[in-house]
């Protein structure tokens, strides 16, 4: 039994090397992990953005579009309407008429504002995403040096506790090795 005690001093001394390099090791592969997270984090945000902003842009396109179409459907619609009242026989110049023909483009001209007004408001919102998903990525890229930083004082902290546990097991061995030779 007494030739065990040597090898069970040898095995724990080699654990005691690798110990340290597997906690390095698994800091190490923990930030890399963190970091390679961040960066793709970073990159969704970034697309988003990017989606958002060409939204926004479609968005004040449509709505320009569909402004204009409602002026013309409005000046079509006011025209329709003055050519059937002279089929009808009525005077086109008269007080009523030209009454009628103001109000109706009046609430033409609010229904077109109305339009754009609405498409100003979709591409203010698509705006503030866009924003916010850019506040997003440029939080991950933060975030990501901060990793690396920690991630190098856990790979130093893992080195110095290794070291100190290899030093209490040396010193263990030592002491066992002195105890054992003063008994042989």
């Amino acid at each position: 039994m007494a030739f065990l005690a040597p090898l069970a001093g040898t095995l724990a001394g080699a654990a005691a090397n690798v110990a340290p390099l597997l906690s390095a090791g698994g800091s190490i592969l923990g930030t890399v992990s963190t970091i390679s997270g961040l960066n793709y984090q970073a990159a969704i945000s970034e697309r988003e953005a990017a989606f958002a902003e060409r939204e926004r842009l479609y968005a004040q396109e449509k709505g320009q579009i569909n402004q204009q179409e409602a002026d013309l459907a409005a000046k079509a619609e006011i025209a329709a309407m003055e050519n059937k009242q002279a089929a009808s026989g009525f005077e086109v110049g008269s007080g009523s008429f030209e009454q009628r023909r103001r109000v109706a483009s009046i609430l033409a001209k609010r229904d077109a504002l109305r339009i754009r007004q609405d498409a100003d408001r979709e591409a203010e919102q698509l705006a503030e995403v866009a924003q916010a998903k850019r506040s997003e990525a440029s939080m991950a890229r933060r975030s990501r040096l901060f990793a690396g930083v920690g991630g190098v004082f856990d790979f130093g902290t893992s080195l110095i506790n290794g070291a100190e546990l290899a030093n209490k097991l040396k010193a263990s061995a030592i002491r066992r090795d002195a105890a054992m030779a003063r008994y042989s």
